[in-house]
């Protein structure tokens, strides 16, 4: 009964390399590797534990690789160390099938100058003035944008004047999450 108990998690590298001549395809999603649009960072995901998750079951319930560790916690029915909060959340609602669950906290990301917030609906994508002074680029505007990835899922259309609440929403939770990374990496320093 090993077989039937056993969770395994498959997903794959994120975001194809170079331009549109190069391998790799989005499926016609913007950016690619480097970027936080959706063809930068969507991967498929597939689970398998044959025990809970019915065969051929698909979501559209985002996640992300920080999701594993809280999802086997809740699994194994064990808390997280005490002075340790998971970046994740757990998904099990989603592997049991629940089919109205919905992503409670949106998925955070930063890589070289650009963050992006995503929850069950919306996009928030925030992307430096940095210049690049490799290729002599002087600095331009800082450019925030919403996308609602469920209308939208190539990320065309800027909805962000349509909602602020969200924008403000998704600014904030990305500026106390960036605060709470310097704390833990210089945390991490200091050992």
């Amino acid at each position: 009964g090993i077989a039937r108990n056993t969770m395994l998690w498959y997903s794959a590298d994120n975001g194809p390399e170079g331009n549109d001549k190069a391998p790799g395809r989005t499926g016609g999603l913007r950016g690619r590797k480097r970027s936080l649009y959706e063809g930068g960072i969507r991967v498929p995901g597939i689970v398998t534990w044959p025990a809970v998750v019915r065969a051929g079951q698909v979501t559209d319930c985002p996640g992300v690789t920080s999701d594993y560790l809280p999802t086997i916690l809740d699994v194994l029915d064990h808390l997280p160390p005490r002075n340790f909060t998971p970046d994740g959340i757990s998904l099990l609602p989603v592997l049991k099938g629940q089919r109205d669950w919905q992503r409670p906290e949106p998925i955070l990301f930063e890589s070289a100058g650009q963050t992006a917030a995503i929850d069950n609906r919306f996009k928030l994508v925030r992307r430096s003035s940095g210049g690049d002074k490799k290729k002599k680029k002087a600095a331009g505007t800082a450019t925030t944008e919403l996308f609602d990835l469920l209308a939208d899922p190539r990320e065309t259309t800027d909805v962000a004047a349509a909602h602020p609440r969200v924008v403000k929403e998704f600014s904030a939770k990305l500026k106390t999450w960036q605060a709470s990374c310097r704390v833990s990496a210089a945390r991490n320093a200091a050992r």
